[in-house]
């Protein structure tokens, strides 16, 4: 008489958990923009600011007399890496030692767009902030080589910085 109860139990369980575990996700990812925020209000107190969604090209826009800056927001770990592979397409390396030519890419989402993306009534600023970390910023020149960036160099117009590194790369905007 009872049997339906176990699956019911079950679903209801799953779905509070799902439900649950994207409050968090979402809890947390809110304190990464918040703190990166923070940073860019020291350099930049007098700027506007707004949210987008996570989907969207860029997650953060801060916008002053004539700069608008737009940064895309990357989560990252210390022991990834974070390959620009072309002009369009850039991937996050999760495995670095055990990354072979079978390894499926792990591609970063409206990257195109966000490198597309243009503003003719202000002078634009692009920036990706890879939070908190990474192991290296690597970019392809051809197929076979690749370079590993600084963290002052700027490829298409777009500043790849790892948070660690944000107040050192503001300070010397």
């Amino acid at each position: 008489m009872w049997d339906w109860l176990a699956p019911v139990f079950v679903f209801v369980f799953f779905v509070t958990f799902v439900l649950i575990a994207n409050i968090f996700t979402n809890k947390q990812y809110n304190k990464t923009l918040n703190k990166i925020v923070d940073r860019f209000k020291k350099i930049y107190p007098k700027s506007s600011i707004r949210f987008t969604e996570k989907n969207y090209p860029y997650q953060i826009e801060l916008i002053n007399d004539k700069t608008k800056i737009i940064i895309k927001v990357i989560e990252s770990k210390e022991s990834f890496e974070f390959i620009i592979t072309n002009a369009d397409n850039w991937i996050i390396n999760r495995s670095p030692q055990h990354w072979n030519r079978k390894t499926k890419p792990d591609f970063i989402p409206k990257t195109k767009a966000f490198i597309e993306y243009s503003d003719s009534d202000v002078n634009l600023i692009k920036i990706v902030v890879i939070y908190p970390t990474c192991k290296h910023v690597i970019r392809y020149l051809n197929e076979s080589d690749t370079v590993i960036m600084k963290d002052s160099d700027n490829f298409r117009g777009i500043n790849f910085v790892r948070f660690d590194k944000l107040d050192d790369f503001l300070k010397n905007q």
